[in-house]
Parts: C-alpha cells; structure tokens; sequence
C-alpha cells in the first residue's frame, strides 16, 4: 500500500478501535514486527506464530506493507536500503528478546531498548527523507534485492 494511504489506515485503526478487530501498529516499539508491516487481526480468533521461541498470541490476520518513495540513483537506493537493514536488525535485538521464551538474550533487553529507539528514528528519517509522491520509484524499504525489488511509481496509478 503507498504509505500516504498506509499512514492513513494506520490512523483510522488508531481512532476507531473496534470489538472484533485490532492491529499491531509498526510504530509502536513493543509489538513483535515494529517497523516492517500492519498486522490486522481478528479477535475472535487464536493463532501462535513462531511458539517454539516466542510468545506471541493474536488472531488469523492480513499484512500491509507500506510501499515508499526511494532515491532515483540506484546506488543511492542500494546505500538506504542497507541502512534500514541494518536498523532494522538493531531494533530486532530488542523485540526478539522482549518476546522470547527462554535464553541469554532475552536478560539483555533493557540494554536493547535504547539502541533500538534510535534505530527506529533513523528508520523514520529514510522513510521521511523520499516523497512517495515526488519519487519516480518505490519499493517495499525492508525486501532484500533492490535492483529486482523497486518499481516505477506510476505503476501504482490505476489500482
């Protein structure tokens, strides 16, 4: 979904919370999959993702994954999305261990926790740093293999 739209679903889920459906916001640094995707899930139902290492519980649910704007210059691109990569597996330091079962890593979350909220804002500053709608391409930012992985803008025109 462009993020212009993604940002507003994202608060009209906010403002409207509903009996039978919620959402895990990727803003919110205490949810297992910050930053990459909206979960919507429903209520009514159970689901255990991932039980062998994590708590995790939540209904059957979809994913949107935001689509945002990112440099025209290829190397350009390929630099930014290395970067939210890499912020991305500094805050996956503190959310793996927040949600784990067991294990070393999960005693070191408190240590986690502020590397992971700086991360975030670098995070936001990539997204923030190209208009989806003056960019001529976009792309889903945390897919690996840029050079197959961006598209055109306009290709999203007439959904």
């Amino acid at each position: 979904m462009p993020r212009p739209d993604f940002d507003k679903l994202t608060e009209v889920l906010k403002a409207q919370p509903s009996d039978d459906f919620g959402f895990m916001d990727y803003y919110d640094l205490e949810n297992f999959f910050v930053t990459r995707i909206l979960k919507i899930y429903n209520k009514k139902t159970y689901l255990k993702e991932y039980s062998e290492k994590y708590n995790l519980d939540y209904g059957a649910y979809i994913d949107v994954f935001p689509v945002d704007g990112i440099a025209e210059d290829l190397v350009k691109a390929k630099k930014d999305q290395k970067m939210y990569r890499l912020m991305y597996r500094l805050i996956w330091l503190y959310v793996s261990s927040k949600h784990r079962k067991k294990g070393i890593r999960k005693s070191f979350k408190n240590l986690f926790r502020p590397i992971a909220k700086w991360a975030q804002g670098k995070i936001e500053e990539l997204i923030d740093a190209y208009s989806y709608e003056e960019s001529k391409y976009v792309m889903i930012l945390g897919v690996k293999n840029i050079t197959k992985r961006r598209i055109l803008k306009n290709s999203f025109d007439n959904l």
